[in-house]
């Protein structure tokens, strides 16, 4: 057992008999432990050398030399904190390379053409990874169209802890206002006043609010969809037969489409009602 968690932990079939072998003796030598491991001979210095080199080990530079083990709590601390130094300043190097790669891709220019168009289509778990990216991605402003169902108004619970694209949805929608997004909602009545900001809201929520706008209509959409930086089109996909849940999100990379939808959604902005 300990053999195994020693190399989970880092060290090498020979580094950890090596280890457990000079644990057990106390002190020791090369041609001693290579006899009661199966450690080759041309390998056991080698394999000391690097406990030493990991701080496992204290070395006496006698002739044979002598080994011993540090004190195995001291050790295994230090060994530890050696790994996480090591960890952090590569995560570090990682962060600053992919800043600088982010720099050099901006500085790309990528010529766009009015017949280039891209689209993806999400089911089931994916829906919940293309609502994080739809909201991710966004830079300047999201304006979104939805219009649930009354059956879904009657049977949803917006506070329970039940995993649905409209909850799930709300929660990304406050860490994007948090990145200073503007939002921009058309919905029903009922789901506008979940958003309302409650009198006990707090001085960031304030804040955040200022970059949120949701007004409300009567009547049902014939389709649902969401504006993303007038670039992308995502369009929610309502189940036929169960109609409280999103079947399918359909993505559109095309400005013209968005374009096109902007202009529709700003015409049906002036007529829809403003929460008092």
């Amino acid at each position: 057992m300990l053999r195994k968690e020693l190399i989970e932990l880092g060290l090498t079939k020979y580094e950890a008999e090596a280890y457990i072998c000079i644990l057990k003796r106390g002190i020791s030598e090369a041609g001693s432990i290579h006899k009661e491991t199966n450690i080759p001979y041309g390998k056991i210095y080698e394999t000391l050398n690097n406990l030493v080199s990991k701080g496992l080990l204290e070395v006496q530079n006698t002739r044979p030399k002598k080994y011993m083990a540090r004190n195995p709590k001291v050790a295994l601390n230090d060994y530890y904190s050696n790994i996480k130094i090591k960890i952090e300043n590569e995560l570090e190097s990682t962060r600053k390379l992919i800043t600088n790669i982010g720099e050099e891709i901006d500085n790309i220019i990528i010529q766009k053409t009015p017949e280039k168009s891209f689209w993806k289509t999400a089911m089931d778990e994916e829906i919940y990874q293309m609502i994080i990216s739809n909201f991710e991605e966004a830079e300047k402003e999201i304006c979104i169209l939805l219009y649930p169902p009354r059956k879904f108004n009657e049977r949803t619970n917006f506070h329970s802890e039940e995993k649905n694209e409209f909850t799930f949805t709300q929660n990304e929608m406050e860490k994007t206002l948090s990145r200073g997004i503007k939002l921009k909602i058309i919905s029903s009545k009922e789901l506008g006043m979940m958003h309302i900001l409650q009198n006990n809201a707090t001085q960031t929520e304030k804040n955040m609010m200022k970059n949120f706008e949701i007004r409300f209509t009567d009547k049902p959409f014939p389709a649902y969809f969401t504006i993303i930086d007038d670039d992308k089109v995502v369009f929610s996909i309502i189940d036929p037969i169960e109609q409280n849940n999103i079947i399918a999100m359909t993505k559109v990379w095309d400005q013209r489409l968005a374009k096109k939808l902007k202009e529709k959604f700003e015409k049906m902005w002036k007529t829809a009602k403003k929460f008092h």
